[in-house]
Protein backbone atom coordinates (compact mmCIF):
# COMPACT_ATOMS: atom_id res chain seq x y z
CA UNK A 1 0.00 0.00 0.00
CA UNK A 2 3.07 2.49 1.01
CA UNK A 3 4.65 1.57 -2.72
CA UNK A 4 1.43 2.20 -4.35
CA UNK A 5 1.02 5.80 -2.30
CA UNK A 6 4.65 6.85 -3.16
CA UNK A 7 3.79 5.63 -6.94
CA UNK A 8 0.47 7.96 -7.06
CA UNK A 9 2.71 10.84 -5.54
CA UNK A 10 5.14 10.52 -7.93
CA UNK A 11 2.45 10.27 -10.89
CA UNK A 12 0.33 13.62 -9.77
CA UNK A 13 3.93 15.27 -8.92
CA UNK A 14 4.73 14.39 -12.94
CA UNK A 15 1.61 15.50 -13.99
CA UNK A 16 1.33 18.68 -12.44
CA UNK A 17 4.91 19.64 -13.40
CA UNK A 18 3.65 18.54 -17.09
CA UNK A 19 1.10 21.28 -16.54
CA UNK A 20 3.15 23.99 -15.06
CA UNK A 21 5.38 23.47 -18.07
CA UNK A 22 2.84 23.89 -20.18
CA UNK A 23 1.51 27.27 -18.83
CA UNK A 24 5.59 28.64 -18.44
CA UNK A 25 4.93 28.95 -22.16
CA UNK A 26 2.87 32.28 -21.34
CA UNK A 27 2.05 31.76 -17.60
CA UNK A 28 0.51 34.93 -17.04
CA UNK A 29 -2.05 34.87 -19.65
CA UNK A 30 -5.97 34.06 -19.24
CA UNK A 31 -9.24 34.27 -20.79
CA UNK A 32 -10.65 37.11 -18.88
CA UNK A 33 -13.94 37.30 -18.13
CA UNK A 34 -16.10 39.57 -20.43
CA UNK A 35 -17.03 41.98 -17.12
CA UNK A 36 -14.52 42.14 -14.07
CA UNK A 37 -15.67 40.68 -10.53
CA UNK A 38 -17.96 44.00 -9.90
CA UNK A 39 -19.86 43.62 -13.70
CA UNK A 40 -17.79 46.48 -14.78
CA UNK A 41 -16.63 46.29 -18.36
CA UNK A 42 -13.32 45.30 -18.99
CA UNK A 43 -10.32 47.89 -20.45
CA UNK A 44 -8.46 45.41 -22.16
CA UNK A 45 -5.59 47.88 -22.52
CA UNK A 46 -5.07 47.95 -18.67
CA UNK A 47 -3.82 44.41 -18.88
CA UNK A 48 0.61 44.56 -19.19
CA UNK A 49 2.80 41.78 -19.88
CA UNK A 50 3.87 42.42 -16.19
CA UNK A 51 0.61 42.64 -14.28
CA UNK A 52 -2.78 41.20 -15.12
CA UNK A 53 -5.88 43.21 -14.83
CA UNK A 54 -9.07 41.31 -14.77
CA UNK A 55 -9.89 38.88 -11.66
CA UNK A 56 -9.93 35.12 -12.37
CA UNK A 57 -12.90 34.07 -11.19
CA UNK A 58 -13.81 32.21 -7.59
CA UNK A 59 -16.52 29.72 -6.87
CA UNK A 60 -18.42 31.13 -4.03
CA UNK A 61 -17.65 28.42 -2.08
CA UNK A 62 -13.93 29.73 -1.80
CA UNK A 63 -14.94 30.51 1.79
CA UNK A 64 -12.30 31.98 4.51
CA UNK A 65 -10.49 30.54 5.54
CA UNK A 66 -9.20 29.01 2.31
CA UNK A 67 -5.76 29.38 0.93
CA UNK A 68 -4.29 31.04 -2.05
CA UNK A 69 -1.40 29.41 -4.03
CA UNK A 70 0.29 31.89 -6.05
CA UNK A 71 3.06 31.25 -8.04
CA UNK A 72 3.42 34.17 -10.66
CA UNK A 73 6.50 34.46 -12.34
CA UNK A 74 8.16 37.28 -14.16
CA UNK A 75 11.31 35.68 -13.87
CA UNK A 76 13.00 32.49 -13.16
CA UNK A 77 10.25 29.72 -12.91
CA UNK A 78 11.06 26.78 -11.31
CA UNK A 79 8.77 24.03 -12.84
CA UNK A 80 9.38 21.32 -10.99
CA UNK A 81 9.41 23.50 -7.50
CA UNK A 82 6.27 25.04 -8.06
CA UNK A 83 4.64 21.61 -9.28
CA UNK A 84 5.78 19.78 -6.30
CA UNK A 85 4.43 22.72 -3.54
CA UNK A 86 0.95 22.36 -5.12
CA UNK A 87 0.85 18.89 -4.77
CA UNK A 88 2.22 19.00 -0.85
CA UNK A 89 0.01 22.09 -0.23
CA UNK A 90 -3.01 21.22 -1.42
CA UNK A 91 -2.82 17.75 -0.03
CA UNK A 92 -1.87 19.66 3.33
CA UNK A 93 -5.04 21.67 3.10
CA UNK A 94 -7.25 18.96 1.79
CA UNK A 95 -6.37 16.93 5.47
CA UNK A 96 -7.23 20.09 7.23
CA UNK A 97 -10.52 20.20 5.74
CA UNK A 98 -9.44 23.83 4.06
CA UNK A 99 -10.12 25.00 0.36
CA UNK A 100 -7.39 25.98 -2.01
CA UNK A 101 -7.15 28.40 -4.73
CA UNK A 102 -4.18 28.02 -6.93
CA UNK A 103 -3.34 30.81 -9.71
CA UNK A 104 -0.71 32.91 -11.29
CA UNK A 105 -3.12 35.96 -11.81
CA UNK A 106 -2.22 38.78 -9.43
CA UNK A 107 -5.35 40.49 -10.05
CA UNK A 108 -6.50 38.52 -7.06
CA UNK A 109 -4.62 40.65 -4.97
CA UNK A 110 -7.82 42.97 -4.33
CA UNK A 111 -10.03 44.34 -1.51
CA UNK A 112 -12.87 41.62 -2.41
CA UNK A 113 -10.88 38.58 -2.65
CA UNK A 114 -8.23 38.70 -0.53
CA UNK A 115 -10.31 38.62 2.89
CA UNK A 116 -11.60 34.88 1.38
CA UNK A 117 -7.69 33.78 2.33
CA UNK A 118 -6.38 32.60 5.72
CA UNK A 119 -3.06 31.71 3.99
CA UNK A 120 -1.34 32.97 0.79
CA UNK A 121 1.77 31.01 -0.22
CA UNK A 122 4.19 32.45 -2.46
CA UNK A 123 5.09 29.26 -4.52
CA UNK A 124 8.14 30.06 -6.58
CA UNK A 125 6.56 33.40 -7.90
CA UNK A 126 9.45 35.51 -9.42
CA UNK A 127 10.15 39.07 -10.36
CA UNK A 128 8.08 41.99 -10.51
CA UNK A 129 4.39 41.10 -10.19
CA UNK A 130 1.81 42.87 -8.69
CA UNK A 131 1.31 46.60 -9.72
CA UNK A 132 1.17 49.28 -6.93
CA UNK A 133 -2.71 48.86 -6.27
CA UNK A 134 -2.09 44.99 -6.01
CA UNK A 135 0.51 45.50 -3.76
CA UNK A 136 -1.39 48.13 -1.64
CA UNK A 137 -4.45 45.86 -1.01
CA UNK A 138 -2.06 42.99 -0.27
CA UNK A 139 0.03 45.00 2.78
CA UNK A 140 -3.52 45.58 3.71
CA UNK A 141 -4.55 41.72 3.73
CA UNK A 142 -1.05 41.10 5.69
CA UNK A 143 -1.16 44.11 8.49
CA UNK A 144 -4.72 43.18 9.40
CA UNK A 145 -3.65 39.78 10.38
CA UNK A 146 -2.71 37.66 7.06
CA UNK A 147 -0.43 35.04 6.82
CA UNK A 148 2.12 34.02 4.38
CA UNK A 149 4.58 31.56 3.45
CA UNK A 150 7.06 32.33 0.63
CA UNK A 151 9.34 29.75 -1.19
CA UNK A 152 12.69 29.89 -2.66
CA UNK A 153 12.92 32.15 -5.88
CA UNK A 154 10.19 34.53 -3.67
CA UNK A 155 12.99 36.01 -3.04
CA UNK A 156 13.92 37.48 -5.95
CA UNK A 157 10.43 39.08 -6.16
CA UNK A 158 11.64 42.89 -6.81
CA UNK A 159 10.22 46.23 -7.51
CA UNK A 160 7.93 46.24 -4.19
CA UNK A 161 10.18 48.15 -1.11
CA UNK A 162 7.64 47.17 1.34
CA UNK A 163 7.47 43.54 0.73
CA UNK A 164 11.42 42.99 1.04
CA UNK A 165 11.05 44.96 4.21
CA UNK A 166 8.23 43.49 5.67
CA UNK A 167 9.01 39.80 4.54
CA UNK A 168 11.46 39.25 2.51
CA UNK A 169 14.37 40.43 4.46
CA UNK A 170 17.78 39.85 2.79
CA UNK A 171 18.06 39.94 -1.43
CA UNK A 172 19.37 37.17 -2.91
CA UNK A 173 22.56 37.46 -4.59
CA UNK A 174 23.71 34.44 -6.48
CA UNK A 175 23.10 30.30 -6.11
CA UNK A 176 25.88 27.50 -6.06
CA UNK A 177 26.87 25.95 -9.54
CA UNK A 178 28.92 22.93 -10.78
CA UNK A 179 27.26 21.27 -9.36
CA UNK A 180 23.92 23.49 -9.09
CA UNK A 181 22.49 20.89 -6.57
CA UNK A 182 24.72 19.89 -3.63
CA UNK A 183 23.90 17.97 -0.25
CA UNK A 184 24.51 20.22 2.21
CA UNK A 185 23.99 19.96 6.88
CA UNK A 186 21.53 22.34 7.96
CA UNK A 187 21.26 23.10 11.65
CA UNK A 188 17.97 24.24 13.96
CA UNK A 189 18.95 27.75 15.07
CA UNK A 190 15.65 28.23 16.74
CA UNK A 191 14.22 24.62 18.34
CA UNK A 192 11.67 26.74 21.42
CA UNK A 193 9.73 28.68 17.79
CA UNK A 194 6.51 26.68 16.91
CA UNK A 195 7.79 26.14 13.58
CA UNK A 196 11.01 24.26 14.87
CA UNK A 197 8.76 21.55 16.97
CA UNK A 198 10.30 17.80 16.40
CA UNK A 199 12.68 19.52 13.91
CA UNK A 200 16.17 17.61 14.28
CA UNK A 201 19.22 20.14 15.60
CA UNK A 202 21.34 18.82 12.79
CA UNK A 203 19.84 17.19 9.09
CA UNK A 204 21.19 16.52 5.30
CA UNK A 205 19.23 18.26 2.58
CA UNK A 206 20.48 18.82 -1.46
CA UNK A 207 19.89 22.03 -2.64
CA UNK A 208 20.42 24.78 -5.18
CA UNK A 209 22.02 27.02 -2.39
CA UNK A 210 21.13 30.36 -2.33
CA UNK A 211 22.88 33.32 -0.91
CA UNK A 212 21.94 36.93 0.17
CA UNK A 213 23.59 40.17 0.72
CA UNK A 214 22.46 40.18 4.24
CA UNK A 215 21.06 38.13 7.15
CA UNK A 216 17.58 37.97 8.39
CA UNK A 217 18.53 39.35 11.95
CA UNK A 218 19.31 42.62 10.62
CA UNK A 219 16.04 43.36 9.58
CA UNK A 220 14.42 42.42 12.75
CA UNK A 221 13.55 38.63 11.63
CA UNK A 222 13.82 35.55 13.57
CA UNK A 223 16.68 33.03 11.84
CA UNK A 224 15.29 29.57 12.55
CA UNK A 225 17.61 27.38 10.08
CA UNK A 226 21.26 27.97 8.97
CA UNK A 227 23.49 26.10 6.36
CA UNK A 228 27.10 24.97 7.12
CA UNK A 229 28.75 26.25 4.45
CA UNK A 230 31.68 23.98 5.00
CA UNK A 231 29.52 20.98 4.29
CA UNK A 232 28.97 22.32 0.10
CA UNK A 233 31.26 24.45 -2.34
CA UNK A 234 29.83 28.21 -1.90
CA UNK A 235 30.80 29.35 -5.05
CA UNK A 236 29.82 29.87 -8.58
CA UNK A 237 32.13 30.66 -11.21
CA UNK A 238 29.94 29.26 -13.85
CA UNK A 239 27.39 32.35 -14.44
CA UNK A 240 26.22 35.32 -12.70
CA UNK A 241 27.56 38.25 -10.98
CA UNK A 242 29.24 36.83 -7.54
CA UNK A 243 31.18 33.94 -7.62
CA UNK A 244 32.43 33.91 -4.03
CA UNK A 245 28.73 33.09 -1.91
CA UNK A 246 30.29 32.49 1.16
CA UNK A 247 28.91 34.57 3.83
CA UNK A 248 30.24 32.84 7.15
CA UNK A 249 31.48 29.68 8.73
CA UNK A 250 28.67 29.39 10.91
CA UNK A 251 24.94 28.45 10.34
CA UNK A 252 23.70 31.91 12.03
CA UNK A 253 25.58 33.77 10.01
CA UNK A 254 24.08 32.00 6.66
CA UNK A 255 20.29 31.60 7.71
CA UNK A 256 17.91 30.10 4.79
CA UNK A 257 14.64 29.91 6.92
CA UNK A 258 12.73 32.67 9.25
CA UNK A 259 10.02 34.06 9.99
CA UNK A 260 9.03 37.95 10.95
CA UNK A 261 5.74 39.23 12.46
CA UNK A 262 4.88 42.60 11.43
CA UNK A 263 1.71 44.21 13.07
CA UNK A 264 -0.89 41.81 12.89
CA UNK A 265 0.54 39.65 9.96
CA UNK A 266 2.98 36.34 10.45
CA UNK A 267 5.34 35.51 7.54
CA UNK A 268 8.13 32.20 7.29
CA UNK A 269 10.28 32.31 3.82
CA UNK A 270 12.38 29.91 3.36
CA UNK A 271 15.54 29.39 0.59
CA UNK A 272 14.60 25.81 -0.16
CA UNK A 273 12.41 24.43 -2.87
CA UNK A 274 14.31 24.51 -6.27
CA UNK A 275 12.86 20.83 -6.95
CA UNK A 276 9.82 18.58 -6.30
CA UNK A 277 11.16 16.50 -3.98
CA UNK A 278 12.57 18.76 -1.21
CA UNK A 279 8.96 17.69 -0.26
CA UNK A 280 10.32 14.55 0.89
CA UNK A 281 12.66 15.42 2.88
CA UNK A 282 11.80 14.64 6.57
CA UNK A 283 12.71 17.59 8.66
CA UNK A 284 11.63 20.15 5.88
CA UNK A 285 8.36 18.56 5.19
CA UNK A 286 8.00 19.11 9.01
CA UNK A 287 9.11 22.07 9.24
CA UNK A 288 6.58 23.18 6.45
CA UNK A 289 3.42 21.50 8.34
CA UNK A 290 4.97 23.71 11.61
CA UNK A 291 4.48 26.49 9.46
CA UNK A 292 1.21 25.77 8.18
CA UNK A 293 -0.38 24.92 11.61
CA UNK A 294 1.35 28.04 13.16
CA UNK A 295 -0.45 30.33 10.78
CA UNK A 296 -4.19 28.68 10.31
CA UNK A 297 -4.10 28.49 14.04
CA UNK A 298 -2.99 32.41 14.21
CA UNK A 299 -4.87 33.28 17.30
CA UNK A 300 -1.74 33.19 19.78
CA UNK A 301 1.06 35.19 20.39
CA UNK A 302 3.28 32.27 20.05
CA UNK A 303 6.96 32.82 17.96
CA UNK A 304 6.47 36.40 17.31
Amino acid sequence: MRRMMDIMKKLLCAALYMASMHASASPQTSVPPKTTGDNKPVNPRAETPLHNANRPVIDGKMSPPSILLFSKTNDWRHNSGIAGGDYFFTDLADKDSRNVFITNNGAVFNDDDLPRFKLIIFNNASGDILNPAQQKAFQKWYEAGGNIIALHAANTIDNWPWFNNAIRGPAFIGHIADPQLQKARLETLNAAHPVMQNVAKQWQHSEEWYSFDNIPQNYGMTPLVGVHETSYSPYNFAYGDVADLRMGYTPIEHPVIWTHCHKKGRSFYSALGHRHDVYDNENYALILRNAYAWMMRHNDGSGC
